[in-house]
């Protein structure tokens, strides 16, 4: 059904700067909101108006990427760990239970990737949408140019909907942009365990990080 030009693909291919292409619907923001605005649009208006969506990142938004997804998935493995030990504590005998910390973390990604390309990927591609990856700006009220490292191109809409969702909050913290510090957006790249952690917050992102970083044999 369509074409669907996925993320880190050239935009050339769907597009240039001379001549862009005319959409019916524009969603800016490849996550929740914005899949849920164009499954809704299709319902009611089916498949014979062109619709694009425009994401600066991984497609997916928070919950897949940098949210839900991968903070269950270190929760769960961690919970192995400690219930081998809690067990161990009760005469349960097994093999010492030792986690790959690096293994771990390339088996998130590698999840999360999955998870994506079945949720999401998939999705645009049934619902018959054109993907561009690239920041947006407006150029009128009826056209957007989309700049990349691949170049730019324009592209134009009868009706658009921002749905670029937030991003985590910095903290004014004296001396904090003297140090290398992790969010609970970047915390999924590291390769390997950290000895010590602070976490700052105490909302439900920091507890589950903080207890899952414990589990694994971080001192929080």
């Amino acid at each position: 059904m369509g074409c669907c030009t996925l993320y880190g693909e050239p935009i050339s291919a769907v597009g240039s700067s001379s001549g862009g292409r005319k959409y019916d619907l524009v969603v800016i923001g490849g996550g929740a909101a914005g899949f849920a605005a164009i499954v809704k649009y299709r319902e009611l208006l089916g498949y014979d108006r062109k619709i694009a969506m425009i994401t600066k990142g991984p497609i997916g938004g928070t919950c897949v990427n940098v949210g839900c997804v991968p903070s269950k998935y270190l929760i769960e493995t961690a919970k192995v760990s400690k219930l081998h030990n809690i067990y161990a504590e009760r005469g349960v005998n097994a093999p010492e239970l030792k986690v790959d910390f690096n293994l771990l973390m390339k088996s998130l990604r590698g999840f999360v990737k999955d998870m994506r390309r079945e949720k999401y990927e998939k999705l645009l591609e049934h619902y018959s949408v054109d993907l561009y990856t690239g920041e947006a700006r407006f150029t009128s009220p009826k056209s957007i140019s989309i700049s990349s490292d691949n170049g730019r191109v324009d592209i134009y809409g009868e009706y658009f909907i921002v749905a670029t969702g937030s991003s985590p909050s910095i903290p004014r913290i004296d001396g904090l942009n003297e140090i290398h510090y992790y969010t609970s957006d970047t915390i999924w790249g590291i390769e390997e365990l950290p000895e010590k952690m602070l976490v700052i917050g105490s909302g439900a992102i920091g507890l589950e990080l903080a207890q899952a970083f414990a589990r694994l044999g971080s001192k929080i």
